[in-house]
């Protein structure tokens, strides 16, 4: 499908999803080219053949260390006055028309209504202006005291009539010269004010550009009404069920304040072990300040542990410390989450938890922590240790107590234990002892990090076995090195050579904890951005620690970043914001828009962006450079039979 539009494959990733129970299914392409998703959007459209197909862009979501949350501002908030009526009541006293004019004194049903007075030869009329188109004579008579009302009431015409089909269509309409829409939706609440529709843009910078060019506008169908639209600022979560209904109270206390922020505050149904949140607002820096509430509660309480190394082993579900910490989290109603990678503990409570309370947690916590040592391996040592030399050591020592800690960078030896397991350790160490393999034991089966016969084994693309846990134990690890991110194997052969193969993360995810393998993916994402600071840069708001993709000067769709912590929007080329204003640095073969070549009719050849114009014919466009070009999708081919083809399988006709 892709092909048939134009679309190389090479380089996508795409990835299929039964429905079950259904007759159709879902797929998810992935491609690093960034103009890839608004390009498959735009031409997929036009695939005729397949008229039930929807295709939308799917935002990126970027690693917890640059926001805990997924932000989205390609959603457009439009809205229009009622039509309105004008009454006119006439009175026979002067002070009952001026009693009635004053600011606030009529009460009756309607938005904004205004009050003139003026004397006429009947008397003195007042005119109530903006009343809804609903209001009668007597629903004005009855809103005034029995003694002070007038002698008539008129009511006039409606400012305009409503045809909801027509005037929705004429809006979408206007929203279109900016962009092509993933999504419309027309609010069907006949109770609010205004009129309300929403529009969701396929980029960010279409719906910014809706919002500069069309707020305010007069409308068509209306000579008294004008379009408000604003961008709407979307801040979607991903919680852990388990720390999300600990600190639903203190988050679900907020939404009445929410509400009269006109912050929209959504809990979607829990799916397996997340909970989904979302916030939706016109006022992004209300949204923001919601959003970093949400932010504070979700981390929690942060108690670091100085000098503790937090193993993974530490906290496995059947280990002592692990049931230490359940038995505090029970006495004072909190959770406790370890963060392995940043040796730390996060705690959560349905209250803020009193900082008296937080001591004692502290304390206890420290207490239940094994003391943790660090032996440095030399060559000799190592040797050592792979030889059956840390097979005696552990046999000795007992379970649990010395784990092999062995990455690219460094090799070591970690006891959680006592000093004296220490010292017994170093005593250990220094004799050079060994103890031979089990005969029973097959061989080449032995965990690459610690050198035993593998605990809950899992075998990698290189074909060597782990340990589970050790496994885990060096992936973690190596998130505490600097430089380069790379998880290989450290295997070695009997001629000392280093096996060396880097993982890849889909491998990696198969064998991690998930909130490990989220840290692995922060770490990774770390790593890119420190190689490649030609591409990527910061949000230029000052200490805000987002990063954005740098489009070049000669990209043909220069694109706009909402930074996902404080909401400035900046172009990606210039790396400054001009919403609604074309950027000075995009390519000079850009000075046409896309809205100036559809209104010319006007396109850009996809083979060599040469623009090009239908005049009349069928969708069969030959050009310079000698690309056969079908107008519908843009699609390129080498010769004229092709092109027809492609355009009698996928849109149905040559458009004749």
């Amino acid at each position: 499908m892709l092909e048939n539009v134009g679309i190389p494959t090479l380089g996508v990733d795409i990835r299929l999803i039964a429905q079950t129970g259904q007759d159709q299914c879902a797929a998810i392409l992935k491609a690093e080219d960034p103009l890839f998703a608004k390009t498959a959007c735009t031409r997929l459209a036009t695939y005729t053949t397949l008229p039930d197909m929807k295709v939308v862009v799917v935002p990126p979501i970027m690693p917890h260390s640059q926001s805990p949350c997924q932000i989205d501002c390609r959603k457009v908030h439009c809205a229009w006055s009622r039509p309105t009526i004008e009454a006119r009541l006439t009175f026979g006293t002067k002070s009952h028309a001026v009693k009635l004019s004053k600011a606030g004194n009529y009460k009756g049903p309607g938005s904004k209504i205004t009050t003139q007075v003026q004397q006429i030869p009947d008397g003195w009329m007042v005119k109530l202006i903006g009343l809804g188109v609903t209001v009668s004579e007597q629903d004005i008579i009855n809103t005034i005291p029995i003694s002070e009302r007038p002698l008539k009431v008129e009511l006039g015409e409606p400012s305009y009539v409503v045809d909801s089909e027509f005037d929705t269509t004429i809006i979408k309409s206007m929203l279109l010269e900016s962009g092509p829409l993933e999504r419309w939706e027309v609010s069907s609440n006949s109770k609010s004010k205004r009129f309300n529709a929403y529009g969701t843009f396929l980029d960010e910078s279409s719906a910014s550009d809706a919002a500069s060019t069309l707020n305010n506008k007069p409308l068509s169908f209306s000579k008294t009404t004008r379009l408000s639209v604003s961008v709407v600022a979307s801040a979607k979560f991903k919680i852990p069920t388990k720390i999300y209904g600990m600190v639903r109270p203190r988050i679900t206390a907020q939404k009445q304040i929410w509400d009269r922020q006109y912050i929209q505050f959504s809990e979607f149904p829990s799916k397996g072990q997340y909970q989904v949140l979302k916030l939706e607002g016109d006022n992004h820096q209300l949204v923001v300040q919601a959003k970093e509430y949400i932010e504070k509660i979700v981390k929690g309480d942060i108690v670091r542990m100085e000098g503790k190394d937090l193993r993974c082993g530490n906290f496995r579900k059947d280990g002592k410390e692990f049931k230490k910490v359940q038995v505090i989290e029970d006495t004072f109603n909190v959770l406790i989450v370890p963060d392995i990678r940043k040796s730390q503990f996060r705690i959560l409570g349905r209250k803020a938890v009193p900082k008296d309370t937080l001591e004692s947690i502290t304390k206890m916590l420290q207490d239940c922590i094994s003391e943790s040592h660090v032996i440095e391996l030399d060559e000799l040592d190592f040797r050592w240790a792979t030889s059956g030399g840390f097979r005696l050591l552990r046999s000795q020592l007992g379970s649990g107590i010395a784990c092999l800690d062995i990455t690219s960078r460094y090799k070591r030896i970690l006891i959680r234990g006592s000093k004296a397991d220490y010292n017994n350790a170093m005593t250990i160490i220094a004799t050079r002892r060994v103890l031979p393999r089990d005969t029973d034991s097959r061989p080449g089966m032995e965990c690459p990090t610690c050198f035993c016969e593998p605990d809950e084994p899992i075998r990698m693309s290189c074909d060597h076995v782990y340990c589970s846990d050790c496994f885990v134990q060096m992936c973690v690890a190596e998130m505490t090195t600097t430089g380069e991110f790379l998880i290989c194997c450290p295997k070695t052969n009997s001629y000392g050579g280093v096996c060396n193969q880097a993982f890849s993360l889909s491998e990696i995810q198969e064998h991690l904890p998930s909130e490990t393998f989220d840290d692995v993916l922060t770490k990774s994402f770390e790593s890119y951005i420190v190689r490649h600071p030609a591409d990527f840069t910061y949000c230029p708001t000052p200490d805000c620690d987002q990063v954005y993709r740098i489009t070049s000067h000669d990209s043909e769709y220069p694109n706009i970043f909402t930074c996902k912590k404080c909401l400035k929007s900046t172009c990606t080329t210039c790396q400054a914001s001009h919403p609604g204003k074309p950027c000075s640095k995009a390519k000079l073969s850009n000075a046409l828009s896309d809205k100036m070549k559809e209104e010319l009719g006007i396109k850009g050849c996809p083979r060599c962006s040469r623009l090009i114009e239908k005049t009349d014919g069928c969708n069969h466009i030959t050009c310079k450079c000698g690309a056969h070009v079908c107008w519908v999708c843009l699609a390129p081919f080498e010769v004229p039979a092709e092109c027809y083809d492609h355009m009698r399988r996928i849109h149905g006709g040559i458009g004749i």
